[in-house]
């Protein structure tokens, strides 16, 4: 997993915890790297005044601590910072421990003794919004992460046809590449056979050339084993090679049956990435929903441009009057701002983002 430059500040977490030997295993397993920060405290006295007393990206707590619990822990850190998500953890494998701290606004629970990597994992998943509320609305959050340090965001795309992408999300990427997140777009096929393919999957690669990020083209579907294979395989090991922070997915509303296998796919791994939308390239069917909207403002005309580098007689989706129109469609929920529409498949909204 990439690792954030040695100049970014740290991202700060409390962690509530009295097995002084279980709170060395958990500093170590997340100080390394140097990523995060961990404060402790080793009671729940203490642990509720270091929560109501500072902001924090993450408090981890147990809950079968002496005296005073990890419930009234959880509850005073939700009370004064409701923003801050509580991760807590426990001994105990009876649901009624797990069920009440959920009830009480615990992110997740999870059961010792606790999995390396499936802590790194859930800690990641629940820092990685709040990075993002943090790049989308310019580094006004008060949260400890200072905006002129803050860590670039692994942001993912996954087109199936060249264009997908830039059709359906282009604008956001663009955006994303300007606060200087680490941006790539996977195109999983050449979306066409032969010479066509040939200059389609050209088109594809002048696209991310243009818009100044990482990508890659594949062939899926071109060799001996089936396409549905092929897309698994290329999403799946893609996503455990990047790890993004942010990914986004074709919807499942289209009529191709591509765009649910990649999107399903993309779902089964949702444990290594922190948020997940899903995208309409510009031709899904009518079932999509989407509930998050984004103002992408002057940011249109450059989504224009990047679009003109594909041939719409490929489709309508990438159609420069279709992007237009869809921008103008969803201005009705973005204040009358051009926008672009996106389905929330995991995580939180972030600020910055208009939800309906």
């Amino acid at each position: 997993m990439p690792q954030a430059p040695a100049t970014t500040p740290a991202r700060r977490i409390l962690l509530v915890e009295d097995d002084l030997d279980q709170a060395h295993l958990v500093r170590f397993l997340l100080e390394d790297g140097a990523r995060y920060a961990v404060t402790h405290a080793q009671d729940g006295v203490r642990g509720i005044q270091l929560a109501t007393d500072h902001r924090w990206d993450l408090v981890i707590t147990d809950l079968n601590l002496p005296g005073i619990d990890g419930i009234a822990v959880l509850e005073a850190s939700r009370g004064k910072h409701p923003e801050t998500p509580v991760l807590a953890v426990t001994g105990y494998t009876g649901p009624e421990y797990a069920d009440q701290a959920l009830h009480k606004g615990a992110a997740h629970v999870l059961i010792k003794p606790l999995q390396p990597d499936e802590l790194r994992a859930k800690v990641d998943a629940l820092i990685a919004p709040r990075i993002l509320e943090e790049e989308l609305s310019g580094g006004d959050s008060e949260s400890p992460g200072e905006a002129e340090g803050r860590a670039p965001l692994r942001v993912m795309a996954v087109s199936v046809r060249p264009g997908d992408a830039e059709a359906g999300c282009g604008a956001l990427l663009l955006k994303h590449r300007e606060r200087r997140d680490r941006v790539i777009l996977l195109t999983l096929t050449r979306g066409s056979i032969g010479d066509d393919g040939e200059r389609r999957s050209e088109e594809a690669k002048r696209a991310g050339r243009k818009m100044g990020i990482r990508f890659f083209v594949g062939n899926a579907g071109s060799g001996d084993d089936p396409l549905e294979s092929d897309l698994r395989r290329l999403v799946k090991g893609a996503i455990n090679e990047v790890r993004p922070d942010l990914l986004y997915v074709p919807t499942t509303h289209h009529a191709d049956s591509s765009f649910r296998t990649v999107h399903e796919t993309a779902l089964a791994e949702r444990n290594k990435v922190g948020t997940i939308f899903a995208y309409d390239p510009g031709d899904g069917s009518p079932e999509f929903r989407p509930g998050v909207f984004v103002p992408i403002g002057s940011t249109l005309q450059d989504k224009l441009e990047l679009l003109r580098v594909f041939n719409p007689r490929d489709g309508m989706h990438l159609a420069l009057d279709h992007a237009r129109t869809g921008a103008s469609f969803w201005a009705r929920y973005a204040m009358g701002e051009p926008a672009e529409a996106l389905e929330l498949v995991r995580g939180r909204v972030p600020s910055g983002m208009i939800e309906h």
